[in-house]
C-alpha cells in the first residue's frame, strides 16, 4: 500500500510538473506573439508616418517651386511693362 502511495504521488508530482511545463511554454509563446504584433504595429505606424511625411515634404517643395515660379513670372511681368512704357 505504501508504494502505491508513493508511486501515486510520484505520478500527481509528474502530472503538475507537466503541466507547470506547458503553463510556461504557452505563457512564453503568448509573449513572444505578442511581441511580434507590437512589432508589426509598429512597423506599420512607422510606415504611415513616413508616408505622411514625404507627402508633407513634397508638398512643401511644391509649394517653393511654385513660390520661386510666381516670383519669377512677377520680375519678367514688371521688366515688359517697362519696357512697353519705353517704346
Amino acid at each position: 500500500m505504501v508504494d502505491l502511495d508513493a508511486d501515486a504521488f510520484k505520478l500527481k508530482r509528474m502530472m503538475k510538473q507537466d503541466a507547470h511545463e506547458r503553463a510556461f511554454e504557452i505563457m512564453l509563446e503568448g509573449q513572444r506573439q505578442g511581441e511580434a504584433d507590437t512589432e508589426r504595429l509598429f512597423q506599420s505606424k512607422l510606415a504611415e508616418a513616413e508616408f505622411r511625411h514625404d507627402q508633407k515634404v513634397e508638398k512643401m517643395r511644391r509649394e517653393h517651386r511654385q513660390g520661386a515660379a510666381q516670383a519669377s513670372n512677377k520680375i519678367r511681368l514688371n521688366q515688359m511693362k517697362r519696357r512697353n512704357e519705353c517704346v
